[in-house]
């Protein structure tokens, strides 16, 4: 048995995925032998090294590959096929046999496998394999798509080792899976005509394996292996009968296989009636979670087999978008192009079907007069939802176990004597701004430093959390956030999520998480089970409109503000609008930019589109008064991200409604170091679709200051005010050389029906070039990064923060892309130039090549900010690993 530190290293290695060219056989096979020698294996090219690098890996043996140790089954490995490099001890395991299989036929191409090559296989293998050798090794056939490999598997077990096929109903069922992917996925296909090349075979699987069966003993897997078998041949029909065998993972899938089956078939009555039945959400991508790869899949394949002359075709698909109005999940470009593909197919002016950008208001550009659902509630429907919180969630079995009535009742007393605006979800933003876990002090700071920056007055801003977050604040700190907001404390085993949910709701006001979209919608979850499907379509639509979700993914931290509309499909005025994703979303934060919509030409009317004019006094902005007491050319300069994100606040606050003319500012895209004198700053206006702001006024302010020398220079050196613009750089020279520059670039943006402008200040750090090489420029301005001490399994790295300088340091995090391990800060020193932290990495390996991605953070002129760098090193090599 491999010990456990063998048994992390092989999952590593299954882990990853290798794309390697064909030309590596010649790697570990000879032609005269089907043995090889490692160590006598030469290494010219990096694909070789890294393929027995791999291995040894995997077997722990390295220190053997030099010697004459006969002992060693490293110096023999059975070579495979001409494809598998595999030992006894390696494929002893079921686990361990799957893994390495994925792992070395990922890069193989699919062929047709003899009798003796799977029986050498089947040979070597161990004992507590053999019984489930043939369903594992096809349902990596099946993962890979290797379809000859795995008919030729089939044939294998059914001529020497029959039993194998009784033993488990695994090894067919994946075989039928096998034979029919990607059938659906096909363009061209005859309505009811054309079925699977490989229809024979499995029906001829079905009827000696599957029919006869007792149906009581299916399992969900086994079940829809079965029912994508049948639905690629003339026995569709009997997929039905194996539907009520499939769980609630599987049930969509299974449904969706049986609907496709239908519309090929051009039975169009069968095919609404599944869609209809839809209920399971599908299966989330985990790059984001507001996307789906499986239902971007599924509606691509049910258009591409919908029968565009059948007369009930538009019926099905009302009620396939009626599901994707049900779900908060977004379908990808390659969806929406098979969409538009069906309906060009109908005659001209049948249908209608475009493209169209929401502006934030909800109004769609390409659709004159024609907006969105709003996402506001009504007054019931606010009630709705505090009624079931009181009636469902707050009940004995829910919430008391953890809280006592008479804390539920304080916060009622505290709702009741103040009009709050902003619910604060304390201990969320508090470890989402920094490590408060380490760090209570530095986090509760600048916490605080944010929720002043939000301009809501005191008495508006309710700050909930338990009582643990203040144990470890010093009470002058504490004192400055009671001063800042209301605090609400509950006890340290009470679920306060709830009760910021509960001040939300009750108040009417905006929350400021980002738990509850993601953990409290488990009001609605199968621990919590929903009253009926109100609650979850009032729920999300309350999150929409009231949640200022504060995301931190891939080291970024940014927010996403609430909307104005409703963020689903949505069937309005004869129109269907689907949103869509035109690219892979990176981040929880985004949203889909573009919307698809389809309307019947005969029932659609569009109305004259709205104007300025036309605009109520109600939906207009009011900013006047809090605009003044925004001084953001004052002392205090807040970096970009804090500023956009604390406008914004301010206007959503103020009005819960948008103004129909968008607004927009100059956005500060880079500051550049042109030599050891000079910086050009650029900036870029927004595409006109969004910005219809008439007048532009621009300032620039330099904050210059040099290592060790004299106070900070502040001067306005660019002023700019146009219409046109065309301007989008400005480059300056200076006297200093190689010095410090905290650039500001404030905008005014107008309209000249707009009651109020659009004002916004961002600030960025750069630093010129070396005074005694004008094309060497930081990357960092405060930060020098350099290599530690190093050797074949460890590594570290410094970061050298420049002293003297008008900047706190605020912390950095050191992460290595390869394998995602963080380092640990192990040592911190100074001398007279620098203060030096070094961050240790180990238990890495040798001779290998690491991207460290390494974030500085730290506050200068009352604003923080963020750097970030990409930092190569390398592990030393270990000695003894070749020999030749």
């Amino acid at each position: 048995m491999l010990l456990h530190y063998q048994r992390r290293l092989l999952l590593n290695l299954c882990r990853q995925t290798v794309s390697i060219s064909n030309d590596i056989q010649s790697v570990y096979h000879s032609e005269n032998s089907k043995t090889i020698q490692i160590r006598h294996v030469t290494s010219n090219t990096p694909i070789k090294k890294r393929i027995l690098l791999k291995i040894n890996t995997v077997l722990n043996e390295a220190e053997y590959l030099i010697g004459t140790q006969n002992n060693s089954d490293v110096t023999s490995i059975g070579c495979l096929n001409n494809e598998l490099i595999l030992s006894e001890r390696m494929v002893k395991f079921p686990f361990h046999y799957r893994c390495l299989l994925e792992q070395q036929l990922a890069i193989c191409q699919d062929r047709w496998v003899t009798n003796d090559e799977w029986q050498e296989l089947y040979n070597i293998v161990g004992e507590t394999t053999k019984p489930i050798f043939g369903s594992v090794t096809m349902l990596v056939c099946v993962q890979l798509k290797h379809i000859e490999r795995g008919r030729s598997l089939y044939e294998f077990i059914q001529g020497r080792y029959p039993g194998l096929l009784t033993s488990t109903s695994t090894t067919y069922t994946a075989f039928m899976n096998l034979l029919a992917l990607d059938f659906f996925t096909l363009s061209g296909k005859k309505h009811g005509q054309d079925y699977s090349l490989h229809e024979k075979e499995i029906c001829d699987v079905y009827e000696k394996c599957v029919r006869d069966k007792k149906q009581s003993i299916v399992a969900s897997t086994a079940a829809l292996g079965i029912i994508k078998g049948l639905c690629v041949t003339r026995l569709w029909h009997e997929a039905y009968s194996y539907l009520p065998f499939t769980n609630d993972d599987d049930q969509l899938q299974a449904m969706t296989e049986v609907c496709l089956a239908a519309l090929h078939n051009d039975d169009i009555d069968t095919a609404i009636k599944l869609v209809k039945n839809f209920k399971n959400p599908p299966p989330s991508d985990s790059a984001a979670a507001t996307i789906s790869s499986v239902l971007s899949d599924m509606i691509r394949d049910m258009f591409r087999n919908l029968n565009e002359k059948n007369e009930k075709s538009y019926e099905f698909i009302q009620h396939l978008f009626q599901y994707l109005s049900t779900l908060d999940y977004f379908i990808e470009k390659s969806a929406i192009d098979e969409i538009k593909t069906f309906f060009s197919k109908y005659t001209s002016n049948v249908f209608n079907h475009g493209i169209t950008m929401v502006y934030p208001n909800g109004v769609c550009k390409q659709l004159p007069g024609f907006s969105l659902t709003s996402g506001d509630l009504t007054d019931d429907e606010f009630k709705y939802l505090l009624d079931y919180l009181k009636e469902t969630a707050y009940t004995e079995k829910e919430v008391y176990n953890t809280a006592t009535p008479i804390e539920f009742e304080k916060l009622q007393a505290v709702l009741a004597r103040n009009k709050f605006t902003m619910i604060v979800d304390g201990l969320n933003i508090l470890y989402g701004i920094d490590r408060f876990a380490t760090d209570p002090v530095s986090s509760m700071v600048k916490t605080i430093n944010f929720l002043k920056n939000l301009r809501v007055s005191r008495a508006q801003m309710l700050f909930i959390a338990r009582k643990h977050a203040l144990s470890r604040i010093p009470h002058d700190i504490q004192r400055d956030l009671r001063s800042t907001c209301e605090v609400f404390l509950v006890d340290n085993t009470s679920r306060d999520d709830w009760f910021v949910l509960y001040a939300a709701l009750y108040s009417r006001a905006y929350v400021l998480t980002s738990d509850i979209l993601r953990k409290e919608r488990g009001i609605s979850s199968k621990s919590t089970p929903a009253k009926d499907t109100q609650v979850n379509d009032k729920l999300q639509k309350w999150l929409y409109r009231y949640q200022y979700m504060f995301v931190r993914q891939a080291n970024q931290t940014f927010f996403k503000p609430p909307m104005a509309y409703k963020l689903r499909a949505q069937y309005k005025d004869n129109v269907w609008l689907i949103p869509y994703f035109s690219e892979k979303p990176q981040s929880l934060g985004q949203r889909p930019d573009n919307w698809f919509f389809v309307y019947k030409t005969s029932d659609y009317k569009p109305t004259s589109p709205l104007t300025p004019k036309h605009q109520s006094a109600k939906e207009s902005f009011s900013v006047k008064q809090e605009k003044q007491s925004l001084d953001i050319e004052g002392k205090k300069l807040m970096d970009n991200w804090w500023t956009s994100f604390c406008i914004l606040v301010l206007y959503a606050i103020l009005s819960h409604s948008q103004t129909n003319i968008p607004l927009t500012e100059p956005k500060l895209t880079s500051i550049t170091a042109v030599n050891s004198t000079a910086l050009t700053v650029t900036w870029v206006f927004a595409n006109a679709t969004y910005d219809q702001s008439d007048l532009i006024r621009i300032t620039i302010k330099f904050y210059e200051f040099y290592y060790n020398y004299g106070p900070v220079n502040t001067s306005i050196s660019y002023t700019f005010t146009a219409t046109n613009k065309t301007i989008t750089s400005f480059t300056r020279n200076f006297d200093l050389v190689n010095a410090f520059y905290y650039v500001c670039l404030s905008s005014n943006s107008t309209n000249v029906n707009a009651s109020s402008p659009l004002v916004k200040t961002t600030c960025l750090l750069e630093r010129t070039c070396s005074r005694a090489n004008s094309s060497i420029c930081s990357q960092i301005p405060f930060v020098i990064i350099s290599n530690g001490a190093s050797s074949s399994n460890s590594l570290n790295i410094n970061i050298n923060w420049l002293k003297q300088l008008p900047y706190t340091q605020n912390g950095a995090t050191v992460q290595l892309i390869n394998n995602s391990a963080t380092g640990t800060l192990s040592t911190s020193t100074e001398n007279n130039t620098y203060a030096i932290q070094t961050y240790q990495f180990s238990s890495l390996q040798s001779n290998t090549s690491y991207t460290a991605y390494i974030i500085v953070n730290y506050t200068i002129f009352g604003g923080i900010l963020t750097d970030a760098i990409n930092y190569t090193i390398s592990t030393s090599r270990a000695s003894n690993i070749f020999s030749t």
